[in-house]
């Protein structure tokens, strides 16, 4: 006769076992790469994957570009280099150089936009990316000319496209103040075949990033993208957020610039929001084409800077709001409950009585549901000091996918305990969420630098761990991969060294 306790653990194990036979996990050798610096994202031309990598120029402000084919069988094939093909600069610009700045998939086409530099002026061009991946810069098609500034700054100029892909958006700034600068907008059909219009708009800086994350990232749907500044919809309507500081610093006086899709003609509202201080704001389109700004604030009234000190504000509150070019609505204003803001954390790690922050949190995606829902995928960081020895200073935190339902109004967390790292900031590159399968899925690192992988639509479903599959000292970058053919392609590197893996059910 079998004791409970026996049983027990036999039926776990069972689960577990059957739980984690759905994936598998196929490694692919390695190959060396002296100089190479970062993985900086993964496309596809024609239904095949390219993994794209910056390589050290032996300049601290130029990196090359290198694509490493992945062939069918997993492995990284022969890189492609060409000369004077760079990634990043920024005061340095080199005449011969172009700098690659987007990649689009639009209408099962490949598309690059770069830029030439000439002293303080930039030129945006773009052209189709063949299997061979070889920029045909003859044929390019030459966009704009942009101001880039007396230091030759980067050039500050974004794509977006419609979730149709029946239009595309370049969008370019001339730097003027830090206060106001001309914006150029230009909208194109599918293809970059036709100019619709042309708007050049003086409106406010907005500080910080300028593009959304994933430039090179050619797998994710057009509204996921993170620090977006400008939103498209299928009617070609533009929306740009726009931030106004007063001279002290002390308050964002922020606003939304909509751009008719016909006309190009614009109008503008402020953005009221409640309470004193805010974080972790979302720029996102609605589910009619309209633009949707969030934001996490603290209803408590305290004398703190707008925008900053992330994690030491107790935020308590959330907002969304709504505006379509004529009229602006309130969608969502809700405060947390002490019961809800103590979800964010593993259930090991809640104390009674603990003042939970959920201003420790950054927003790093946020993706539609199937089912209607909102999910947004929030990462905590925060560092301890070492005081026994010397540079023993750790970056913990935590990563949580927060679910709204349709009313964006709460409905349940996700949380997980994220890695320890002696790295600052690395943590955006080891979380990343996807829809496989009409599912939602979360794809982490956990404490011990374990890439993990767990369905969130199922409420038992318990992370499994895939990171035992990998090479000790290995980073695999879940933020660059790509969800392919129902499959996960997940870049990874030690230092001289990167590979690909395959993760399939």
């Amino acid at each position: 006769m079998i004791k409970p306790l026996t049983f027990l653990l036999i039926t776990l194990s069972s689960f577990a076992f059957v739980h984690n036979a759905r994936v598998k996990v196929n490694v692919h050798p390695m190959v060396k790469n002296k100089k190479l610096i970062q993985l900086e994202g993964m496309f596809t031309v024609n239904n095949k994957p390219f993994l794209l990598i910056s390589e050290n120029r032996h300049l601290a402000v130029n990196y090359t570009a290198a694509i490493y084919p992945i062939e069918k069988d997993g492995n990284l094939g022969t890189p492609i280099r060409q000369p004077d093909v760079n990634l990043i600069d920024v005061y340095m610009a080199q005449k011969k150089s172009i700098y690659l700045e987007n990649i689009i998939i639009n209408k099962d086409k490949t598309w690059v936009y770069f830029t030439k530099r000439k002293k303080g002026n930039g030129t945006v061009c773009c052209v189709e990316l063949k299997e061979d991946c070889i920029i045909n810069r003859e044929g390019a098609q030459e966009l704009m000319n942009l101001d880039l500034g007396t230091f030759h700054y980067y050039a500050a100029f974004d794509v977006r496209q419609s979730p149709d892909q029946s239009k595309i958006l370049v969008v370019g700034m001339n730097s003027k103040t830090n206060k106001s600068s001309e914006y150029i907008f230009k909208l194109y059909t599918a293809g970059m075949k036709e100019l619709i219009w042309e708007k050049k708009l003086n409106a406010p800086r907005r500080q910080g990033f300028f593009k959304g994350s994933d430039n090179f990232s050619t797998g994710r749907e057009p509204n996921s993208k993170i620090f977006c500044n400008f939103l498209l919809n299928n009617n070609g309507d533009v929306f740009m957020l726009a931030d106004k500081e007063n001279p002290s610093g002390l308050k964002h006086e922020l606003s939304i610039y909509a751009l008719d899709g016909k006309t190009g003609e614009h109008t503008s509202t402020e953005i009221n929001l409640p309470g004193e201080y805010f974080n972790g704001t979302i720029f996102r389109l609605g589910k009619n084409g309209e633009a949707n700004f969030m934001a996490f604030y603290s209803s408590i009234k305290e004398k703190f800077v707008e925008f900053s000190n992330q994690s030491g504000v107790k935020i308590n509150s959330f907002v969304a709001l709504s505006y379509d070019g004529k009229e602006t609505k309130t969608l969502a204003d809700f405060t947390f409950t002490d019961e809800q803001q103590s979800l964010f954390y593993p259930a090991k790690k809640r104390k009674p009585k603990t003042d939970y922050r959920i201003g420790g949190y950054t927003i790093s995606n946020s993706i539609n549901t199937p089912t209607g829902d909102l999910a947004i995928l929030m990462e905590q960081s925060f560092s301890t000091v070492g005081t026994e020895r010397p540079f023993s200073n750790k970056t913990n935190g935590y990563v949580n996918v927060l679910i709204l339902d349709s009313a964006l109004q709460f409905k349940s967390c996700h949380p997980y305990e994220r890695f320890q790292s002696t790295v600052p900031y690395r943590y955006f590159t080891v979380s990343r969420l996807f829809i496989r399968d009409g599912e939602l899925e979360l794809m982490y690192g956990n404490k011990d630098e374990q890439l993990q992988l767990v369905n969130i639509s199922k409420p038992s479903a318990r992370p499994m761990n895939l990171g035992s599959k990998y090479p000790q000292e290995c980073s695999p970058f879940a933020n660059t991969s790509l969800l392919l053919d129902g499959n996960y392609l997940v870049p990874f590197k030690t230092k001289g060294s990167l590979g690909c893996s395959k993760i399939s059910r």
